[in-house]
């Protein structure tokens, strides 16, 4: 961790994978018990289609007020299934 410190004041993704590091996959990671990248990939295709616009802070208020978290990343696998907007 020295040779970190010494070497990079910020350090990289590269120097996390020299140091041993190894990435999980997907944007977020697996995480048990939450919605799959998959799952969030549909959630946002379906919005495109249902909106007519790309907007993702639009979507990102949505998911807010009808699901109550602050990030499609945040949302369980169990969460009860909503309508898309109108």
């Amino acid at each position: 961790m020295r040779a970190l410190m010494r070497a990079e004041a910020t350090p990289t993704p590269e120097t996390f994978r020299r140091l041993g590091f190894r990435p999980r996959g997907g944007a977020c990671g697996a995480r048990r018990g939450m919605a799959s990248e998959a799952r969030i990939r549909m959630i946002r295709g379906l919005w495109r289609d249902r909106s007519g616009a790309d907007d993702a802070r639009a979507l990102v208020r949505w998911i807010a007020r009808t699901c109550h978290v602050e990030s499609l990343r945040f949302l369980t696998a169990g969460a009860p299934r909503r309508r898309s907007p109108a």
